[in-house]
């Protein structure tokens, strides 16, 4: 019985140590995410910083690039805007 008790509490520490690794993985990955973010939005203030340099340079409008560009926000009619 007494080894019975042994063995529980030895799996008990095992699971213990399971979720505590499980934690600490979680927790490093929140952290990861968290640095990823703060890559991307840095990167990506100097690339429009870059762009709108360019655009200056060589008199670039927006009405120029507007068939160049990636899709962008598309606008809302008035009607659905007295929907929302």
């Amino acid at each position: 019985m007494v080894e019975g008790l042994n063995l529980d509490s030895s799996l008990t520490s095992s699971r213990d140590c399971k979720m505590s690794n499980v934690q600490e993985i979680e927790a490093k990955i929140a952290e990861l995410m968290k640095q990823k973010r703060n890559a991307l939005a840095e990167e990506k203030g100097k690339d429009l910083s870059e762009v709108k340099q360019l655009c200056k340079k060589h008199g670039f409008t927006a009405r120029m690039l507007k068939g160049y560009l990636g899709e962008g926000r598309k606008r809302r009619t008035k009607a659905e805007l007295s929907e929302s």
